[in-house]
Parts: structure tokens; C-alpha cells; sequence
């Protein structure tokens, strides 16, 4: 099983940092790590493209903890959903934290997070046998909506196209076709706004600058916090957070596969800022984890702490956007209003030296 202590690598110039994590990717045990974990539904070798591709894209990965590049990188094969790609199904973000190094002395430093978008969870529920179509999205407040739960399930929705201020939002929904032996059942959830409110207020990321707002000392500072609340996923796409969260919700209400319930536990976990993504390097527990046999690894508490008034686009927990393009229309389907993470020039911790360990941890001796 990895070993997720100890000290943390040097940094080292970003281009031979990228080079490192590149050759680690194209190693033959890593290769074969990949496999081990991927599924059906995945090919390794595009896997390992993908991520390039991501590293490319966002160059701050690089400043990451390789052991949790490579950690969140098994994360996503084991559960098959391609990361930070326009479909939205998953993404590898950049994290900013800070570790104690001292008595009162802290450093910062970067760890790559997982984190499953809207799109990821109907994929996700696709998978369960029966489900036949899946369904998500903002209840807007000028919206006709009329819900009957209990036996009675009655589902309707008409979005206000009539008017140009939809309103606030006051809830979220989702809902699921699923074939029986007595024909095919519509399965909705609805989740109110206050139930909304609650799992935002979850998020490490949304907190962290809420306290920022808070703690300002002065009016630049807390003008400084304020434009960075509004950059986050919950206040620049809140309506692609709600059908997320309500897509998630869904799962209580269907018959899910192992797969699904373990990716649950994973994406609450990365929310909060828990998974400790640098020990998901050994191939039999991310196997373990992903299927629901074994709990992901923690971050032991205490040692690190999020950083409160320092937090960019790059260290959402929450889906960054993959892309800028026009303004989406309200219709319950995946929005389009997306936006690149910020580049960064900066390094990334030395790689460890390759060898041949094909079992345990890839970063194991």
C-alpha cells in the first residue's frame, strides 16, 4: 500500500518537472498500473494521453505532488470517466494548501485533486442496468414547475422562456427512466434551495473564501476576496453545481452498481478537502476503493491547512470549466458557459527515480 508521509520533494525547474511527470506517465509500471484498474469502459493508453493533455492545458498540475497527480490520475481510470475533456465527465484541478513546517510556520504547496462533473454522474447512472435516460437541472423561480411525491410521483417542468430575468434559483431537479417488469418508471428528485445551500456550504473552497470576506482588514483586501468568491464554480456556474448536486441526490432514489456508491464517497470526500489522492498509487486499493470494497485513503488533519485569502480559479475543489463559449440557453442539458484555468509558470516537485515495481505503489522502492 503507498505511503502518503514522509517529506515532500524538491522543486525543480518546470520543464524538466514536466519532462518527469511525462516519462513517469510513459513508464512501463505506471502503464501497467493503469491497466490493472481500468475497466471496460476505459483504454489505458487514452487515458495517459488525456492527461497530457490536461497537464498541457493547465500547466499548474505541474506544481503538484506527483504522487497525487498519479493518485487522482488512477482515481479516474478505475472509475472510467475521462477527465478535463469538453464532455465535463471529471477533472484533475490544482490545489493550493498550506503544510505546518514549524511551530507557527507554514509553506505552500499544490496536490491535484479528483473531482466528478455533472455529466460524469449520468454516465455514472447510465451504467446501471434498466436506466434508460437521466436528466438535471435549475428550477428558476418564474419556471412552471409542479411536483407530487409519495406513490402519486407527478413531474413537470416548463423553463420561462417569456421573460428575460428568470429569477433566482429555488431548487434543482433530476430525474431517471428506469425499465421494469412493469414498464419503464420516471424516478424525480427535488432538492429545495435550502437543501441546495447545504451542500454548497460543504465545499472547502466556497468556505475558505466566504472566512475570506470575513477576516478582510481593509477594504482591498476584502475587494480582493470578494472578486475571487465570484470566480468559483457556485457562483460563476451555480446552475451546473445544482444539476450535479441533484444528479448525485438521484442515486439515493435508483438501484445503483457498487461503482456508483464508491464514487460518491470519493467525490464527498475531495469536496471537503479529505481524500488523501497521494496514496491511491497502489493499484489493489484503488481496485478496493473503486468498487466499494475499501475506503478511500484520509488526509490526516492538523498537519495541513486550506489557504483562506489566496485561492484562484486553479485551486477550485469544485469542476473548473474546460471552456469559454457562448452563453447556454436554460434547457436542462449541459451548460456551455466555460472558462479555461489560469496558466501558471511555475514547478512541480522532482519525480522520483522510475524502476521496476509492477505491485503495490508505483512510487513504491
Amino acid at each position: 500500500m503507498a505511503d502518503g508521509g514522509g517529506a515532500r520533494p524538491a522543486l525543480v525547474p518546470a520543464q524538466q518537472s514536466k519532462r518527469g511527470i511525462l516519462d513517469l506517465l510513459e513508464s512501463d509500471r505506471v502503464r501497467k498500473g493503469l491497466a490493472a484498474v481500468a475497466g471496460k469502459h476505459m483504454n489505458p493508453e487514452r487515458m495517459t494521453r488525456l492527461i497530457i493533455n490536461a497537464i498541457n492545458r493547465t500547466p499548474d498540475l505541474l506544481k503538484c505532488d506527483p504522487r497525487t497527480v498519479l493518485g487522482a490520475t488512477m482515481t479516474t481510470t478505475a472509475l472510467a470517466l475521462e477527465p478535463n475533456t469538453p464532455q465535463q465527465l471529471a477533472w484533475l484541478l490544482p490545489y493550493k494548501t498550506r503544510r505546518k513546517v514549524g511551530d507557527n510556520e507554514w509553506e505552500d504547496y499544490y496536490e491535484c485533486q479528483f473531482q466528478i462533473g455533472a455529466q460524469g454522474w449520468k454516465e455514472l447512472m447510465y451504467r446501471s442496468p434498466g436506466i434508460t435516460r437521466v436528466n438535471a437541472g435549475a428550477i428558476y423561480e418564474h419556471d412552471r414547475f409542479v411536483f407530487k411525491d409519495a406513490a402519486d410521483i407527478v413531474f413537470e417542468y416548463e423553463p420561462n422562456y417569456l421573460v428575460d430575468d428568470p429569477g433566482r434559483i429555488v431548487a434543482g431537479y433530476a430525474y431517471a427512466k428506469l425499465e421494469t417488469e412493469r414498464g419503464v418508471d420516471l424516478i424525480p428528485t427535488v432538492v429545495p434551495w435550502k437543501e441546495i445551500e447545504k451542500i454548497r456550504s460543504r465545499s472547502e473552497t466556497y468556505r475558505s473564501l466566504l472566512r475570506g470576506i470575513d477576516n478582510a482588514r481593509n477594504p482591498d483586501q476584502r475587494q480582493k476576496a470578494e472578486r475571487k468568491l465570484a470566480e468559483t464554480p457556485w457562483v460563476m456556474w451555480e446552475d451546473q453545481m445544482v444539476e450535479k448536486s441533484c444528479t448525485k441526490r438521484l442515486r439515493k432514489k435508483v438501484p445503483i452498481t457498487p461503482q456508483i456508491a464508491a464514487a460518491a464517497a470519493i467525490d464527498d470526500g475531495a469536496d471537503v478537502g479529505q481524500i488523501d489522492f497521494s496514496q491511491m498509487t497502489d493499484p489493489d486499493l484503488v481496485r478496493a476503493v473503486a468498487s466499494g470494497e475499501a475506503e478511500a485513503p484520509l488526509i490526516e488533519h492538523g498537519e495541513d491547512q486550506p489557504m483562506n485569502n489566496d485561492i484562484g480559479a486553479e485551486q477550485q475543489r469544485e469542476p473548473a470549466p474546460a471552456q469559454q463559449q457562448a452563453a447556454a440557453s436554460r434547457e436542462p442539458k449541459p451548460n456551455a458557459r466555460r472558462a479555461d484555468t489560469p496558466p501558471a509558470e511555475d514547478a512541480m516537485p522532482d519525480l522520483p527515480p522510475d524502476d521496476a515495481t509492477d505491485t503495490g505503489s508505483l512510487f513504491s522502492e
